[in-house]
């Protein structure tokens, strides 16, 4: 790690320079995303003003009485898929539709030089868009693009016949949804008969099927053998670079915090409301995704 002393007297653009110079010496890039990564492409983000649990921003519900919370639960499923399918067809119509920012962009090129990894709790799968393999991330809440069902994949059945899918493989190039004042009339089936889902860690979900998320982590625990113990062998140099991430729920900036003491590496952590960080991970550089970047790569 940098001398973290010295970091608490750094200016703005003492700060991008050695961002800078990290990530130019480093030999591995850890690439880690909360919801403010993706503010810049356009989506909203969750708890700051227009987020998504602050504000109507979804067109097919925006002028519906609802608590936005209750309708990303698991339980909503249960109780009303129609309106439940309602709140995730316009976000999934939303996702699909926008574009990656430049940042991703210039994120991803640092693949043409740098072993990268990357790990997010976003469900917009803005890292595939922008390139990054699906081999070389790991969503941790899962991912919008994918569903289950929620028959076959239930916690009651042990066959788990029907595994998550990629929605497309489902319903073909747009899910076939009515929408109706904020309900899905025609709900999306399994050929099982069940009702299909989002394959999306939800607030009281029971449900979830995991296997999906397992597997990538699986694959990031592999690929860290390389760096999560230097004084075996040889010490790689390590950079991580978080973006947006979040306080309310907080699991990316643990996790950020726990693979740099776990490579001895040096944490950026880029985010333009909470910025605030403890000097012996690495320093925080207070900005939007997009802006930042631009500066540091």
């Amino acid at each position: 790690m940098m001398n973290m002393m010295r970091s608490n007297r750094m200016t703005i653009n003492e700060k991008i320079q050695e961002a800078k110079r990290l990530i130019e010496a480093a030999d591995a890039v850890i690439i880690t995303t909360g919801a403010g990564a993706s503010v810049d492409s356009g989506l909203p983000d969750y708890r700051s003003k227009g987020g998504l649990w602050k504000d109507a921003n979804l067109p097919n519900i925006a002028n519906v009485n609802n608590d936005f919370m209750s309708l990303a639960t698991g339980v909503m499923f249960h109780l009303s898929p129609q309106r439940a399918w309602g709140f995730y067809a316009d976000r999934l119509e939303q996702y699909r539709d926008t574009i990656p920012h430049k940042g991703y962009e210039l994120l991803h090129n640092l693949m043409n030089t740098k072993d990268v990894f990357c790990y997010t709790t976003n469900v917009d799968g803005q890292l595939q868009k922008a390139g990054f393999p699906e081999d070389k991330i790991v969503e941790r809440h899962g991912s919008i693009h994918w569903i289950q069902c929620m028959r076959c994949t239930s916690p009651s059945n042990p066959e788990k016949a029907f595994i998550t899918r990629n929605v497309n493989s489902i319903c073909e190039n747009t899910l076939q949804l009515s929408v109706q004042k904020s309900r899905v009339v025609d709900l999306p089936k399994c050929k099982c008969g069940g009702i299909l889902r989002p394959n999306i860690l939800m607030f009281d979900d029971g449900d979830w099927e995991y296997d999906r998320t397992r597997a990538q982590e699986v694959r990031f625990r592999k690929w860290l053998e390389k760096y999560d113990n230097p004084s075996k062998g040889t010490k790689y140099k390590v950079v991580l670079i978080e973006i947006g991430a979040g306080v309310t729920v907080n699991s990316v900036r643990r996790e950020s915090e726990k693979l740099t003491k776990m490579t001895k590496g040096t944490l950026i952590r880029i985010n333009d409301i909470h910025d605030q960080i403890d000097d012996r991970f690495g320093f925080s550089i207070k900005g939007k995704a997009k802006e930042v970047l631009e500066k540091i790569l």
